[in-house]
Parts: structure tokens; C-alpha cells; sequence
């Protein structure tokens, strides 16, 4: 996790590298969750949510956006239960429903490792990075990132590969699947919208080591990962950058994608593995 010394704007504390050994299988949605789909499992839209103003990507296709942390992980459970899976999360305090400004006061045993679970939740920092760069070590798995003397929104040849960013999204999001896919034949992991996920959010460093941070724990604080299509190459779209928000937020250019963990034990998992 975390990238080179050399890697040119590389965060001084954020990007420190770190080994870390995730010893589970994964399953994981190939693109962050669409409007359609999000709309087949919750039968409602999110809290807010209008048309002229979501990210001007109104196809099926497109990323769902302007969720909240639990409208996310709440479409998570939703899931899990629809496909007889025992949910990840069983959120406390809870004022109104989905759709209707859902907000909770946190989640029952926050320190319980989510990579314990069985159903459909949200990825750990570890496992979105392992996802992303599937097997590389360079900014992105197209690349090394351009090395220029300013910090304006620049073009980058291998980001303009594989992502919606600043340089290209005309500031709108974009239908799922339009860039090159990586080794793991993941789409927009970088750009397009950021991606919740399950952790809290920091300004360190990874911690690294066997299965790092599958807990929920307490802070509000909540880590998107990937970037957005309005960023710079060189800031949150890097691979191993990190950036937060409040889990009760909303914004035209959060998403999310849904992970699960593979029990070797489990008969549902090994079907899924087998195929």
C-alpha cells in the first residue's frame, strides 16, 4: 500500500508505503454501483436526489450518486438480504428511512471486523488499493503519473486511460465501463465518482499488516477513495491518495461499489468462486 519515495506530489504522511496481507477471497462489484442498480435493490432514490442536478449523467449506466455513508451501506444490507446473505451492518439511533434523510448515530459492535462478515458491504482501504492496482506499483495500474512544473488540472496520458478527471469529464460524470479496465477487470476505480468506504477517515498512513482496519469503529469521519471526475491527476485521483468526509454527507460526486468476503467454508461462496 502507499506509494515510492520518488513519486512525484506524493503525500509526505498519507503515502508512506506499508506491506499488508489480505488472507481472504474477494468479491467485487467490476463497476461502482449504477443508478439502475440501485434503484432495482432500494426501489427508492436518494434523500434529495434531482435530476438537473447529479453529476449531468442521467443513463441507467451511470453511477448512482449524492448517497450518503448509510444510504450506502444500508443498499449493502438491502442486498445481503435480498440474496439470503446475513447482513454486515446493523446500524443504531436511527432517524427516518431510505430515501427520506436516513441518518444514524453509528453502527452495534463498531470494532467488529467487517472481514468477518457474510454479506454485501463496503471495501477497506487495503482492499480498494489491492483492487486497483491489481499487481502494479506505479501511480495507476496504466502508469507513472506526468511530472509537471505547476499544479493546475494538466493532462496525463495514463489517467486519461482508465479515468474520468478533471482534464476530460467536461465536469460531469460519466456511464459506467468507458475506460480501460485493469488486469483484474476493474472499471473506474479511479475518477468518475469517489467511492465510500467502510473505514474511518485519516491523515496517515496505512497501517499495513494482515487484514489491516475491517473494523467500522466510531468516527463520523468516513474515507472515499479513487478521486472524482473534477480532480487533478496529481491530487485525489492518485491511487494511493486519501480523502474523508462526514458519513452523513452527500455530493454529486460520491459513490459507492459493494465487496464481499469468500468463506472457503461457505456453500455460497464456493459457488461463486467455482464460477
Amino acid at each position: 500500500m502507499g506509494a515510492p519515495e520518488d513519486e512525484w506530489q506524493r503525500g509526505r504522511y498519507t503515502g508512506e508505503q506499508v506491506a499488508a496481507t489480505l488472507t481472504h477471497a474477494i468479491e467485487i462489484q467490476q463497476m461502482e454501483m449504477s443508478r439502475a442498480e440501485w434503484w432495482e435493490v432500494t426501489s427508492v432514490l436518494p434523500t434529495g436526489y434531482k435530476q438537473e442536478d447529479d453529476g449531468k449523467c442521467l443513463e441507467d449506466n451511470c453511477p448512482i450518486n449524492n448517497v450518503t455513508w448509510w444510504e450506502a451501506i444500508t443498499a449493502a444490507n438491502l442486498l445481503s438480504e435480498q440474496r439470503g446473505l446475513t447482513p454486515c451492518y446493523e446500524p443504531v439511533k436511527c432517524t427516518n428511512d431510505l430515501g427520506n434523510g436516513l441518518t444514524c448515530e453509528g453502527v452495534t459492535e463498531p470494532e467488529k471486523s467487517v472481514y468477518d462478515c457474510e454479506g454485501y458491504r463496503l471495501g477497506t482501504r487495503a482492499e480498494a488499493e489491492y483492487a486497483t492496482k491489481a499487481g502494479t506499483y506505479s501511480t495507476w495500474y496504466s502508469g507513472s503519473i506526468t511530472v509537471y512544473d505547476n499544479l493546475d488540472c494538466n493532462f496525463d496520458e495514463n489517467l486519461d486511460k482508465i479515468a474520468w478527471y478533471c482534464f476530460n469529464s467536461d465536469d460531469r460524470a460519466h456511464p459506467r465501463g468507458k475506460k480501460e479496465r485493469n488486469a483484474f477487470g476493474f472499471y473506474d476505480l479511479i475518477g468518475n465518482v469517489g467511492e465510500w468506504l467502510n473505514e474511518e477517515g485519516r491523515t496517515t498512513a496505512a497501517v499495513g499488516g494482515t487484514d489491516p482496519k475491517g473494523a467500522v469503529d466510531t468516527s463520523g469521519e468516513r474515507q472515499l477513495f479513487g478521486g472524482l471526475y473534477n480532480t487533478r491527476a496529481w491530487s485525489a485521483c492518485r491511487t494511493s491518495d486519501l480523502f474523508a468526509a462526514p458519513w452523513d454527507f452527500r455530493g454529486y460526486r460520491t459513490g459507492f461499489r459493494l465487496y464481499r468476503t469468500l468463506f472457503e467454508d461457505s456453500v455460497r461462496s464456493k459457488a461463486i468462486v467455482e464460477q
